[in-house]
């Protein structure tokens, strides 16, 4: 006899998968890659970002696409899936961005604070791998805000990296709000 919560459960491993290969995906790019050097604003320093600081993006990534995989299996609208593979979309490219060019925004703290705010409003649910996922979220995003202020000297990064996490939050709250997109 199948247990009746047997497809949270599953719903929980398959979570717990992806976050896992996520982050184990972002440990082989981190190996294989060339160190990466502290940007401070749009300048590159000498100093050379710490594997785990670089490492925490990745599983907050993989809870994003968990959502992602979720929202696809929803029998009704796909457009709240489309909205949120947008804005991951959109997270990615700003994040690589700052890598490859400089751009003054920090790709740890737009990501953590766009999480923190779809969480507590557009994507809230009561169980206890949410409140895990969003308490991880928050230990990264106070991390990072350690690291910028008090290691790097760098608020402008972090500044801007929040106010852009938050746009893309609001920006998907505001979708759900005007019922264009349903879950």
């Amino acid at each position: 006899m199948a247990d009746n919560n047997s497809h949270i459960y599953c719903g929980a491993c398959f979570r717990i998968i992806i976050v896992i290969s996520l982050t184990a995906l972002g440990a082989l790019w981190l190996y294989i890659s060339k160190p990466i050097p502290v940007i401070r604003g749009t300048e590159p320093l000498s100093i050379i970002v710490p594997t785990w600081y670089m490492l925490m993006a990745f599983p907050v990534l993989g809870m994003l696409i968990s959502d992602f995989f979720e929202l696809m299996g929803v029998r009704t609208s796909k457009l709240p899936a489309v909205e949120l593979a947008l804005q991951i979309t959109i997270l990615v490219l700003l994040a690589n961005t700052r890598l490859a060019k400089a751009i003054p925004i920090s790709g740890h703290a737009m990501l953590f604070t766009y999480f923190i705010i779809r969480r507590l409003t557009v994507a809230r649910r009561a169980g206890i791998i949410s409140k895990i996922e969003l308490s991880i979220t928050i230990l990264f995003i106070l991390i990072t805000i350690y690291m910028k202020l008090f290691v790097w000297d760098d608020p402008l990064t972090l500044v801007w990296g929040v106010i852009t996490g938050v746009a893309l939050g609001m920006i998907s709250l505001l979708l759900y709000r005007i019922k264009s997109i349903q879950i």
